[in-house]
């Protein structure tokens, strides 16, 4: 019985440290990151008025292409007030926008 017991206690003080460590390595991870940045569902914020294309491209259904679209648009039109603003740029439709804005759950910040 004793060596049961041992043995339980032993599992669970190995699996609990590891998860332990598991969970500092990960606040450790985090704690390098620009602390500025709004996170949301562990994803940063992509504000439309500064991101770059590469920037751009980490969202949901945005390409090279959408993200330059972005991007051109902006740097001819001035920021943009809203996120539904897309839905100006040309090939952008409201359904589009639409689904962007639902894929990349309130990612998207105009601030």
């Amino acid at each position: 019985m004793k060596k049961i017991i041992s043995a339980v206690v032993a599992l669970s003080l190995l699996f609990g440290g590891a998860a332990f460590a598991a969970h500092a390595k990960d606040s450790a991870n985090r704690s390098h990151h620009d602390s500025s940045a709004k996170v949301v569902n562990d994803q940063a914020a992509v504000n439309l008025n500064t991101a770059d294309v590469k920037t751009l491209m980490t969202l949901k259904i945005v390409g090279k292409t959408r993200a330059q679209r972005i991007i051109d648009y902006r740097n001819e039109h001035g920021n943009f007030k809203s996120v539904s603003d897309l839905s100006a740029i040309p090939g952008f439709s409201q359904k589009l926008v639409d689904r962007i804005i639902k894929e990349n759950s309130g990612r998207l910040v105009t601030q």
